[in-house]
């Protein structure tokens, strides 16, 4: 709302002149400091979760995951399967058919559940890789 609105809705309610004053003193105040309040906005990294059972890049399944900027790359793991048992203890479906790998949990855990642990799944399904020896 405007301020020079909400001085005129004052006035015409019969509120003293310096009242209104001391009223946008104080909204003034109370915004200045809620702008603070918020802080810089959490920064993220990526991370690719390879899936070779036969340690081989040339087959291998790929999940990419956003993880905050703190977060070591070696917790990923702990922290899908932390989601992944909370998902199989406190649903329904969870509990009938429990979820036991990564391109389960990918696929099926909800986002509160991934929220929670602080991981945000980019790809549901796997993604291909290639490997290359970097140049063109």
């Amino acid at each position: 709302m405007n301020i020079d609105d909400l001085t005129e809705i004052l006035r015409q309610n019969g509120v003293a002149a310096a009242t209104i004053t001391q009223i946008i003193t104080d909204l003034k105040q109370a915004a200045e400091d809620n702008k603070g309040a918020a802080g810089p906005k959490a920064k993220n990294k990526f991370v690719v979760l390879l899936n070779s059972p036969t340690n081989e890049l040339t087959n291998a399944q790929a999940w990419v995951v956003q993880v905050p900027e703190e977060t070591p790359a070696t917790d990923v793991m702990g922290k899908l399967a932390e989601a992944a048992r909370e998902f199989n203890a406190n649903t329904r479906k969870g509990k009938k058919n429990p979820v036991r790998t990564l391109a389960d949990t990918a696929l099926i855990v909800k986002r509160k559940f991934l929220k929670a642990v602080g991981v945000n799944v980019k790809t549901k399904l796997p993604v291909e890789t290639v490997v290359t020896n970097g140049t063109l």
